[in-house]
């Protein structure tokens, strides 16, 4: 996979750092976190994307190692793993999250957040029942999202986009080459 061209600052993050360089992330900057176990306890869990927004000529880019072993980006039962809230263009790719069936879901959209591209994810631990999911967009209207290439194991839903009663709806994504195993119930909804 290519990344794209950036004019921005490349930040190496490891568990000790990455939140300080998250919260810091401007347009065409990039973060590439190391492999390892990504777990503060001290500070909010997981990959808070909260105010963050790249450009469409200028994305955020997160990603973990191309190859090799994974930066595993572990969940909690009081959080959403990885969770967005007024973010855009940013693109997270090449990384594990696992919610260690605390109840938390993998990736999902608390609020307002477009033109996100997940890619080459491998998430697992969010099975812990029906209503937990893999990637979820049910709390927000979102549009412009792309989800390519990952892998969802052991999820309650892989995938629930928009919302059963038509208000925050799932508008003008792309979803493709994914992989859904065993989930306790649908693998993919979009409303």
């Amino acid at each position: 996979m290519t990344l794209p061209a950036t004019s921005g600052v490349v930040y190496n993050g490891n568990p000790s750092n990455y939140l300080s360089l998250l919260r810091n992330l401007r347009p065409g900057d990039r973060l590439i976190l190391t492999a390892g176990s990504y777990d503060d306890p001290a500070d909010a869990p997981g990959l808070p994307f909260f105010n963050i927004n790249g450009t469409a000529d200028q994305p955020i880019v997160v990603t973990g190692p191309q190859s090799g072993p994974r930066a595993v980006i572990l969940g909690r039962s009081t959080h959403n793993t990885v969770r967005f809230d007024n973010a855009s263009h940013i693109i997270v790719r090449n990384l594990e999250i696992n919610g260690r069936d605390l109840g938390g879901d993998g990736v999902a959209a608390q609020a307002l957040a477009h033109s996100i591209t997940l890619e080459n994810l491998e998430i697992h631990g969010v099975g812990d029942s029906q209503s937990t999911v893999g990637i979820a967009t049910n709390s927000s209207t979102v549009w412009n999202w792309i989800v390519r290439g990952c892998l969802i194991r052991g999820a309650g839903t892989g995938i629930y986009f928009g919302n059963g009663d038509g208000r925050q709806p799932f508008i003008a994504g792309i979803i493709e080459n994914n992989v859904f195993r065993d989930t306790l119930g649908y693998n993919m909804q979009i409303k």
